[in-house]
């Protein structure tokens, strides 16, 4: 069964209503495992035919698929992840598709209510189904990494641990003045330090279900990559607005800074890329008009100097809009010197390049002088994270990150980027002052 998801909301769970009602009995029986030890399930699947241009990408289907990493259905855990479902988050502070989160309570084996067709595990309803396609999900980036990071799962996981993946639940924010219980939607997210996933409740303006979108799984995995490569696995954040930041190179100190967390985005929308072939990273699941334009970074609707305005007309993402920029640049980059990125190997060979670079910038940012990489900024001192671009101390930012990637891409391919920061980001976003690397 395949469809092709348009602009207008179809509600999913009214199509699949038909095709998974079996009756009211909540036993579901046992799952056998197939000839090679796998577990074989109806899924909602990216269609991978879609992703053969850079444009919108809006196909999928429900098909059958083998999850080969599932180790024990009931409790949908696996060598790499396991999905836990409901229980309580509590969040500290939220920037983009980042939480800051200390506690975790509850959560329990996810609710799997399915029945089984010539040992084809086949979802009862709509709940079922977005967990099972969320596993799938999680396990295709995994079974994607080698090609698109150079990192097999196995040296991935020894790095880094298992993750735990957290299905829709209830949301706790806590500050130093009140504690608000709120419902999230339209978001998936990592927890950086923590190795969480979480996937918020659903929307009914989600045309396909951010949990099932591979594009926002990919997405939400680059970012637990550039916990791994930038921040060279020992990310952590301040503690509360009185600890002061002296460290100009510092872990915490990046983790404030505004245009850090953009690049952040962008490197996480590449790893997407990487994964589906597709730049467009919402409108699968959510079209909201010029805010899915400014994701989508094959378009030029804005440069690094524009934003300097703070008008949400140019680009309302706030740093969203630097890693949109970062994500642009780096394809860019990639067409400028002949690359096919619609060949996936092609396109990954990329990918995995701007991993290896990425994991040496903070020790090349270690050895630039003041003039290149600034004291922190009173806000970022302060452990406080700025609103809004400061065209002046972000460019000096984004330009010492850019300038330590140069460092560290291949010789051959620094006039390619090069070429697209200097399109991309401007004098503004990359000074005159770090080009040196540039031929």
């Amino acid at each position: 069964m395949k469809m092709q998801m348009t602009r207008r909301f179809v509600s999913l769970a009214s199509l699949f209503l038909g095709v998974f009602f079996a009756g009211c009995n909540d036993k579901s029986p046992s799952a056998p495992k197939d000839a090679a030890g796998h577990y074989r399930a109806q899924v909602l699947v990216f269609d991978s035919a879609s992703t053969q241009s850079d444009e919108a990408t809006t196909a999928f289907q429900v098909k059958e698929v083998a999850i080969e990493s599932l180790q024990d259905l009931e409790s949908l855990s696996g060598a790499y992840f396991e999905i836990l479902e409901g229980g309580q988050l509590f969040i500290q502070d939220i920037a983009g598709s980042q939480v800051q989160s200390d506690k975790f309570t509850g959560g329990g084996k996810p609710r799997l209510r399915y029945t089984m067709k010539d040992g084809v595990i086949v979802p009862r309803d709509y709940n079922t189904l977005l967990l099972l396609s969320a596993y799938y999900q999680f396990e295709t980036v995994w079974r994607s990494l080698k090609g698109v990071t150079g990192f097999t799962p196995e040296a991935f996981l020894a790095s880094m641990g298992k993750f735990r993946i957290m299905f829709e639940p209830k949301i706790r924010i806590e500050t130093d003045d009140s504690t608000l219980d709120a419902t999230i939607k339209l978001n998936a997210a990592f927890v950086p330090g923590k190795q969480q996933f979480i996937l918020f409740q659903r929307s009914n303006l989600e045309k396909v279900p951010l949990a099932a979108n591979l594009q926002v799984i990919a997405h939400e995995f680059g970012h637990a990559l550039f916990e791994k490569t930038f921040f060279e696995n020992k990310f952590s954040r301040c503690e509360g607005e009185e600890e002061v930041i002296l460290n100009r190179t510092g872990v915490k100190r990046f983790a404030q800074e505004f245009a850090i967390t953009g690049i952040n985005e962008g490197f996480a929308d590449v790893i997407s890329w990487g994964v589906t072939g597709s730049t467009d990273i919402l409108r699968s699941s959510i079209d909201l008009g010029d805010s899915a334009d400014e994701r989508n970074f094959a378009s030029e609707k804005f440069t690094f100097s524009s934003l300097g305005s703070n008008d949400d007309e140019v680009c309302s993402g706030r740093f969203y809009c630097i890693g949109s920029l970062f994500a642009r640049s780096v394809r860019s980059a990639a067409l400028g010197r002949g690359v096919n990125t619609k060949v996936a190997a092609q396109r990954q060979a990329v990918t995995t390049e701007v991993v290896t670079a990425v994991s040496k910038v903070q020790a090349s940012l270690r050895t630039f002088d003041t003039g290149l990489l600034p004291a922190p900024s009173v806000d970022v001192a302060g452990c406080s994270t700025p609103s809004n671009i400061d065209l002046t101390y972000d460019g000096k930012i984004t330009g010492a990150f850019l300038a330590a990637f140069l460092k560290n891409v291949p010789p051959a391919n620094r006039a390619s980027y090069c070429t697209a920061f200097k399109k991309t980001f401007g004098a503004e976003g990359f000074p005159t002052a770090v080009r040196g690397d540039c031929p």
